[in-house]
């Protein structure tokens, strides 16, 4: 599925925003829904795989039986150097859960964590941006002057070149 597409999907559907990521996991619906996506959201609400569990758990309880959950994300898997860019984000505290905050997930993690939740994974795509990171973009998103490692290209989670997108059933 491209790109574009489930962008105008997920458009023409009736969308809920929550204040803030954290309360992802407080919202309680009365209906349940045919599609639930996360676009480039699932690195700001969860850190690991037990936050995942209780994230995913929750979520399939918001869908309808054999409802599809969408997630467009980067995961460490989709950057070149990510054990480089891991550590800029370690340097510069930009690490964690909440809205200033983030996450770069394991693809391995999530596809576990959601297999284990009780979902089906049925389709997994790549989708390259044709943006580009300018060094000084790079530098002023992690509050620095100078780069404290070598980097062959500039990309950060909030702007990836490569994002997976997985399409999940439940089961």
């Amino acid at each position: 599925m491209k790109l574009k597409m489930l962008m105008k999907m997920q458009s023409s559907l009736s969308s809920i925003n929550v204040a803030s990521y954290k309360e992802t996991y407080i919202v309680n619906f009365r209906r349940a829904f045919d599609v639930i996506m996360f676009f480039l959201s699932l690195g700001n609400i969860c850190s690991g795989e037990k936050d995942m569990f209780s994230l995913f758990t929750k979520i399939k309880n918001f869908l309808k039986y054999k409802g599809k959950l969408l997630i467009v994300e980067p995961f460490q898997e989709d950057f070149e150097e990510f054990d480089k860019l891991d550590a800029i984000y370690e340097i510069s505290g930009i690490k964690g859960v909440g809205e200033e905050n983030e996450t770069i997930l394991s693809f391995k993690d999530v596809a576990t964590t959601l297999k284990n939740v009780g979902f089906n994974i049925t389709k997994i795509t790549k989708y390259i941006f044709s943006w580009r990171v300018l060094r000084e973009e790079f530098l002023e998103y992690f509050g620095l002057k100078e780069l404290p490692l070598r980097i062959k290209s500039f990309y950060f989670r909030d702007k990836s070149k490569k994002v997976t997108i997985i399409v999940a059933r439940r089961q």
